[in-house]
């Protein structure tokens, strides 16, 4: 058969599962046809089929049900984790300052990556991998599909038993506010005035309880904060473009930062690999919190606008406070 006559017997194949209701399979039958349409460049079959998947993994909704787990745990051990994490300090400057180092307030990535098993559905789904808007996200990495939603099985337990429990002891015991939080980035002398101005207007939207507006501010002032303090620690955070109009012609910029750029060595050597997995996974994973990109193209819902997410940034925050000390350069 000729590339034409592929491309027909893929569409009637497609379209048969959809006439028989069997959506999910028509959902992977579309996307291997937009795949074969788009090595052929057939336009009018590229169009058709990308619709059709979309509108296919919309119905497949039904077909299937999300797994879910629940976590049983104590109130008693979750009172234990707690006092552990918060020491025995009455200051919250210390207090802070101990869950900006804690080791247990993030996942493990070696430990998530030596227990996670790919299950036979994965390989059966031939990578059908899809946005909560029902687009293809793509990949072809099947452990690396699994190793991030094992991550965020680890991640969620985090937020649901430590995270919004170990807030309220600040807010409770130690006076956690607007304003000794501002003054305790303040004091740490880590962040310039400029991004100072910002944390401190989050933070403010955040106690008033406006949490899409704090995480609005919060978020993509996180990225110009960790790429600044990075070029404190050392790390090249210069970027080099070539101008198309000539090879002598080019033009400087910060880095942008990816999921790559964050998984080479001179960043997990400064911050850790656990930190810079921990940054991947709620700015920039498409398959995780991927806050960063939903912030910058407007897609974030309005369900992840909510006081733990919000927490969660924070969190972030009070790691690079804690992290990193700037040697005193007054005169």
């Amino acid at each position: 058969m000729n590339g034409r006559e592929d491309l027909n017997k893929m569409k009637q194949e497609a379209q048969d599962a959809e006439n028989g209701k069997r959506y999910f399979e028509a959902s992977i039958l579309y996307k291997n046809l937009l795949a074969e349409a788009n090595k052929q460049n057939n336009s009018e079959l590229i169009a058709e089929a990308k619709n059709k998947m979309v509108e296919m993994n919309g119905l497949a909704e039904g077909e299937y049900k999300e797994i879910t787990g629940e976590t049983e745990v104590s109130r008693e051990d979750i009172e234990k984790q707690i006092k552990y994490i918060l020491g025995d300090s009455e200051k919250l400057d210390d207090v802070l300052y101990r869950i900006g180092h804690h080791p247990h307030m993030y996942p493990k990535k070696k430990e998530i990556e030596d227990t996670t098993v790919v299950p036979i559905f994965r390989a059966l789904a031939s990578n059908h991998i899809t946005s909560k808007d029902n687009h293809a996200l793509g990949g072809n990495d099947q452990k690396y599909i699994s190793y991030i939603e094992n991550y965020g099985m680890h991640q969620s337990v985090i937020m649901q038993l430590c995270m919004g429990r170990l807030f309220n002891e600040l807010y409770t015991k130690y006076g956690l506010n607007s304003d000794t939080l501002t003054a305790y980035f303040e004091s740490k002398k880590v962040f310039s005035q400029e991004n100072l101005f910002f944390i401190k207007s989050g933070l403010k939207n955040f106690f008033e309880e406006d949490y899409c507006a704090a995480i609005h501010v919060l978020v993509p002032r996180f990225e110009r904060c960790f790429v600044e303090l990075s070029k404190a620690l050392g790390i090249n955070t210069v970027s080099l473009k070539r101008n198309k109009k000539g090879v002598d012609d080019v033009v400087t910029s910060d880095i942008t930062l990816s999921i790559d750029l964050l998984r080479k060595k001179e960043f997990t050597d400064k911050w850790t690999e656990d930190f810079c997995e921990h940054v991947i996974y709620v700015f920039y994973e498409r398959l995780g919190y991927g806050l960063r990109h939903k912030v910058a193209h407007g897609t974030l819902s309005s369900g992840e606008a909510h006081k733990n997410a919000c927490e969660l940034i924070i969190y972030f925050y009070l790691v690079l406070a804690a992290r990193i000390k700037m040697k005193n350069t007054d005169k």
